[in-house]
């Protein structure tokens, strides 16, 4: 059962967390949870002892009554002031591996599909409520406690009242029949909330698209897209909630029925005599008590199974990170070769057709290699292989060292051996002292940043900002310096720079924001840059259109239709008649 898997979920990660603050919040709660039946047992004694004239007797319950009142409405305030910091603990513990999961654990390819992306929004959604959900935990062990003690009173009086309980239980098997109905519900319309939250998001706050929806008059649009969206995920959740009320109201109205038929058994007896004005006190108060607690569990085992299914999807989130192991290869011998691909094929989930297939190369160590080829022809795939980023469906890539490249190798392994940067590069709105240093948390001084400032052709730029490298980039958080597309695209290349010791350096249209002197004037650099770190037998990957850029490689591989068709020096693949020379003398035709 979901709820009882919150139950122990919660109680041992608050066990791990703060072990003396649970056990002071335990006592509290189960000394507050005793008291409330005691009250009704209490008053039962003192009203038998209030007509029998046993004025001592009354008076000494009395005294207990009041102490445990006090009990009843002050332990739970206590508790509440450690229970609430133990699940704000709790909240921030989850989320931090959720964070994990959504950044780390995942491979690319998984995290790009749309049942991924479903699961972990409803899980971020859904972790909003830990710190509820903990409170849910405590007040549901401290009600359990108040049932079975409410039962066994019942059960002195008359075995007969145990059925109450029973009608009890009846009810919350309605409640988790309704939960499952809005669960469902919830999930069938998790894709219209996700894009009714992504049109919101641009319709207010994405600035690198309001400019283009001003011009073309898509705000009413996009407005009326989002409602609709909001609607279809309003109306699936609607549709569940409606359901379930029905089915929860007709569970209510069956305990409803046994807690009447309850009251008329020990009123029926009394007025036979066989029981005492105490023992209706005592009947009275704690089915009273029971509706009470009963309408609260049901409650509480809702929002304990809702954070259930939210354990759930934390669980399957977790089901599809790497399993932490990569497949056994043998060590190369280091040689000419810095990257191997053997038989490389990889198809996104979903498609029929992979979009790399059976690519065999060797990359040369210390080369710049130019990725070419049309749109669409695989060539961002390829270069998001070679990173590790996703997982070859079939065959291999290996480092000469044999170190295969996985993402179930990433981390350590094989992320701090590469650099890249790819045609959508973040934008990161902090000063350009950060915003470029994290491309290396290791090592992001100033003198490193300035490097890589400089490798970019940013220097400059960076030295007419008002604050230098203290200044913000973008205004959407405090008032800093928006800078051009093309300035944009020189910081996040600065980024890919600060790694110098990496063994491929990957770029993925690293000047498609600059003019073509400006690009070509940056791969003179790189490639004075990569003669200069030939003893390290780095690569340096980019992929470009422009062939005046890509002439300047000393090795170019020819993609079309997903497979390497051609590979050579300029010279070489100008001399035959292929796709890559007759793309170049139309190039160069456009520019003369």
């Amino acid at each position: 059962m979901k709820a009882f898997r919150s139950v122990r979920a919660l109680l041992v990660l608050a066990m791990r967390l703060d072990r003396t603050r649970f056990v002071k919040v335990a006592v509290l709660m189960v000394a507050r949870s005793v008291a409330a039946p005691l009250i009704a047992l209490g008053l039962a004694w003192f009203v038998d002892a209030a007509l029998g004239g046993d004025t001592g007797r009354a008076v000494l319950v009395g005294v207990v009554l009041a102490a445990l009142v006090v009990i009843d409405l002050t332990f739970e305030h206590f508790a509440h002031l450690s229970y609430y910091e133990l699940g704000e603990l709790a909240h921030r513990t989850l989320n931090e591996e959720l964070f994990a999961l959504a950044n780390e654990a995942a491979s690319l390819e998984r995290r790009e599909q749309a049942d991924y992306a479903d699961k972990l929004q409803l899980a971020r959604e859904g972790l909003g409520s830990t710190l509820f959900a903990l409170e849910s935990v405590l007040q549901f062990c401290g009600l359990l406690v108040q049932i079975v003690i409410t039962t066994f009173l019942l059960a002195t009086q008359d075995p007969v009242l145990i059925l109450l309980p029973v009608l009890a239980f009846g009810l919350v098997v309605t409640s988790q029949f309704a939960h499952r109905v809005r669960q469902r519900a919830e999930e069938r319309g998790a894709q219209y909330t996700r894009q009714s939250n992504h049109l919101l998001e641009l319709a207010t706050f994405s600035s690198s698209t309001l400019l283009e929806l001003q011009m073309l008059g898509l705000e009413e649009a996009i407005i009326a897209r989002q409602r609709q969206a909001w609607d279809r995920a309003t109306a699936h959740r609607w549709r569940g909630q409606v359901i379930a009320a029905l089915i929860q109201c007709g569970g209510q109205l069956v305990f409803i029925a046994g807690y009447a038929g309850a009251i008329l058994l020990v009123l029926w007896e009394v007025a036979s005599g066989r029981a005492t004005v105490g023992a209706f006190v005592l009947v009275l108060a704690l089915t009273v008590q029971m509706s009470g607690q009963v309408l609260a569990f049901v409650d509480l085992l809702t929002e304990l199974q809702r954070f259930g299914v939210t354990l759930e999807r934390m669980d399957w989130l977790r089901g599809h990170r790497p399993d932490g192991t990569s497949p056994g290869c043998p060590k190369a011998t280091a040689g000419k070769w810095g990257i191997r691909l053997e038989g490389v094929t990889f198809r996104y989930p979903g498609r029929e057709t992979p979009a790399v297939r059976d690519i065999t190369v060797d990359i040369p160590a210390g080369a710049v290699v130019a990725l070419v080829g049309e749109n669409g022809a695989g060539k961002s795939t390829l270069v998001k292989l070679l990173c590790g980023m996703y997982t070859p469906t079939a065959g291999r890539i290996s480092y000469a060292d044999g170190t295969e490249v996985t993402p179930r190798s990433g981390g350590e392994g094989i992320r701090d051996r590469v650099s890249c940067m790819f045609q959508d590069f973040a934008k990161l709105q902090l000063s350009v002292l950060d915003s470029v240093g994290v491309g290396d948390v290791r090592d992001q001084g100033p003198r490193q940043v300035r490097a890589a400032l400089a490798g970019a052709g940013a220097d400059e730029f960076v030295d007419s900002l008002p604050n230098g490298l203290a200044t913000v980039l973008g205004t959407r958080y405090v008032p800093g310096h928006e800078p051009s597309g093309g300035q944009w695209q020189k910081i996040a290349l600065a980024r890919a720079l600060m790694r110098p010791g990496a063994e491929l350096v990957a770029l993925d249209e690293p000047a498609a924001a600059l003019d073509a002197a400006g690009e070509h004037a940056l791969f003179e650099r790189f490639t004075e840059m990569a003669k200069q770190t030939t003893d390290r037998a780095g690569i340096t990957l980019f992929v470009s259109h422009r062939f005046s850029t890509v002439r300047m490689a000393d090795y170019i591989l020819v993609l079309e239709g997903g497979r390497i068709t051609q590979a050579g020096r300029h010279e070489e693949l100008m001399r035959t008649s292929s796709v890559y020379a007759d793309l170049y003398r139309l190039q160069a035709r456009a520019y003369t």
